[in-house]
């Protein structure tokens, strides 16, 4: 899986997004069912957040080999100061990763709701609070990204 699946689901989504938008100003004149319409762009989305699901997961495997494999190799001439340095990069990779997962099961929580996932499979919709919950990690877990890259770029100019 790559990440260009992700992109493509994505595409889909907020295309079928837009198309509803601009029916609903009145630029066609053909009516659409916006039912099916949403269930399918949100099927879109929550396709799209399965396959990102599973890279972050790919990646944050990769990173705990990677640091395995490091480990392994301490004896190969790398000083103490540089398997920290390397250590503490690997820590803050699997770190980042860890607040991806988590910001995108928040969002899949959202996205199965709105696509009707749970109730053709557990014959039962989630409850409005699971949602509520999982769009607040979503979005509590985005603002702090964005403040970290935002402090680090304020970071690299003062340096």
């Amino acid at each position: 899986m790559s990440i260009y699946s992700v992109y493509i689901f994505y595409f889909f989504f907020h295309l079928i997004e837009n198309i509803m938008v601009i029916h609903q100003m009145g630029f066609f004149g053909k009516r659409f069912n916006h039912k099916l319409l949403k269930i399918v762009s949100h099927t879109f989305w929550t396709f799209g957040l399965i396959t990102q699901l599973i890279y972050y997961f790919n990646r944050l495997r990769s990173a705990f080999r990677r640091e395995q494999e490091m480990k392994s190799q301490i004896q190969n001439g790398m000083t103490n100061g540089e398997f920290l340095e390397k250590l503490k990069s690997y820590s803050n990779e699997r770190y980042q990763y860890g607040l991806l997962i988590l910001r995108i099961i928040g969002d899949l929580a959202c996205a199965m709701q709105k696509a009707q996932i749970p109730e053709k499979i557990l014959h039962t919709r989630f409850n409005r609070g699971l949602v509520a919950c999982g769009g607040l990690l979503s979005s509590t877990i985005q603002i702090c990204i964005q403040a970290a890259r935002i402090n680090k770029k304020q970071n690299f100019v003062e340096v």
